[in-house]
């Protein structure tokens, strides 16, 4: 008797496993039966027409005005995978539509969002920084920065003094990018 239920658990175990298994290859089967295309052709005449082109896709989001940076799209098969960082995080959404408006009909959107220089702060920082070096002692700076670009106009008395600086205008939190003029005492 316990080997009689020992079997009808072993079977019922088996069939739990099996059957799905059945099912799968009964469902699949008939679909692909026959089928000799290869699968980028399979897909192409499902979806219709080509995905559009990498250059096309550039040329709408720049004509819609879409303010990207770090911009980099690739069409893998049918999908378009667009990356990079945008300030707006309604951009984001945006430029999925424009892609789809385009003819992508697939999108792989991994653009991120990222927060506004803030350029107040940067040029502060940059100012304080600037001031509190002693190496820099004795130099006059003037300081602006736009959309996390950093901006120095300076007279310094040696090139030491000026790779001191623009180490310093490198590591001043915010900053996309220093653009520096020096001129000598």
């Amino acid at each position: 008797m316990a080997t009689s239920k020992k079997m009808k658990r072993q079977v019922a175990i088996t069939a739990a496993f099996l059957v799905p298994l059945a099912v799968a290859a009964v469902l699949l089967i008939p679909r692909h039966a026959g089928q000799t295309t290869s699968t980028t052709h399979a897909r192409a005449d499902m979806v219709g027409a080509a995905p559009p082109t990498v250059d096309e896709i550039t040329r709408g989001l720049a004509e819609k005005g879409v303010q990207t940076s770090g911009l980099t799209i690739a069409v893998v098969d049918d999908i378009v995978v667009i990356r990079g960082t945008v300030f707006a995080p309604e951009e984001v959404g945006r430029i999925t539509t424009i892609a789809k408006q385009i003819g992508a009909n697939r999108v792989a959107n991994l653009v991120q969002t990222q927060q506004r220089p803030d350029d107040i702060l940067i040029k502060q920082q940059a100012e304080r920084e600037l001031m509190l070096s002693r190496a820099l002692q004795g130099c006059r700076f003037h300081v602006q920065s736009e959309e996390g670009v950093l901006r120095v106009n300076a007279t310094v008395q040696s090139d030491l003094q000026e790779d001191a600086a623009r180490a310093i205008l490198r590591h001043v939190r915010g900053t996309q990018k220093v653009e520096a003029q020096f001129a000598r005492f």
